[in-house]
């Protein structure tokens, strides 16, 4: 594959990709997130491999996040959040959607990834949203709680390694007061995400996500509540590597 505007194409899919062990979910639920970006998300249902490469994720830091299924306690639904890290949590919404989660952290510390968006690969259907890309991996409730491994369902490394990553806020969570507002929303500029990212947001180089002098400030990749309008300031450095959403990925303000 040619390499894109958000990242160098290492890889060619799953045909060169390793599944990721537990030791790499064993974090916290943003660190994964934006280390998930570029991954593959790979699923066999039994006719044959379906996959795509993961270009939207959201982070979910249970019990203290309002917007956290885990923020009330344990249920029989959100049992698999409680769990060991490198874990699937699988929900169902409006009596007729599927959402897939990444179980993140380790026992006890309810943290999960969403998955937003995937690239799909050849013969996988759209992916453009997390009840989409349920639907064209045929992932549903009975996935729920099982461990991430190969071939019924598992995570990927094809050496992709994207270079622009962009923070929002996630999609859906206004209920949740000053935890809306939260940037735990990870994207990469794909024409492939659920939503289009705002005009003025401003990337950064994951590579310096977490310490270095091209690493973004805090407000920019989401560990601290912070508007849109802060995000569009990119990190206090002069990095390279930080640059605006491409004008044909962003949204424009009616």
């Amino acid at each position: 594959m040619p390499d894109s505007e958000f990242g160098s194409r290492a890889g060619t899919g799953p045909a060169c990709a390793l599944p990721l062990g537990r030791d790499f979910f064993a974090a916290d639920a943003r660190q994964v997130a934006v280390s998930l970006l570029g991954k593959l998300l790979c699923r066999d249902p039994g006719d044959g491999l379906r996959w795509g490469r993961i270009v939207e994720v959201e982070a979910y830091c249970g019990p203290e996040d309002a917007a956290a299924h885990s923020h009330r306690g344990e249920t029989p639904r959100n049992r698999p959040m409680f769990g060991p890290p490198g874990h699937a949590y699988v929900y169902f919404i409006y009596g007729m959607h599927h959402c897939v989660n990444v179980v993140t952290a380790e026992a006890g510390i309810p943290h999960a990834v969403l998955i937003r968006a995937l690239e799909p690969g050849p013969g996988t259907g759209p992916c453009h949203g997390p009840a989409r890309l349920c639907r064209a991996l045929a992932i549903g409730r009975e996935l729920s709680g099982t461990r991430l491994e190969p071939p019924r369902l598992y995570i990927a490394d094809d050496g992709y390694r994207p270079t622009a990553v962009y923070a929002t806020p996630r999609i859906g969570v206004d209920y949740a007061d000053e935890w809306a507002a939260r940037l735990w929303r990870y994207c990469l500029a794909s024409p492939h995400l659920s939503r289009r990212l705002p005009s003025g947001v401003t990337a950064f180089d994951p590579a310096g996500f977490w310490d270095g002098p091209g690493a973004p400030s805090a407000e920019v990749v989401g560990w601290e509540p912070a508007s849109v309008a802060a995000v569009a300031a990119g990190p206090a450095s002069d990095s390279p590597a930080s640059r605006p959403v491409p004008a044909r990925y962003r949204r424009t303000p009616r």
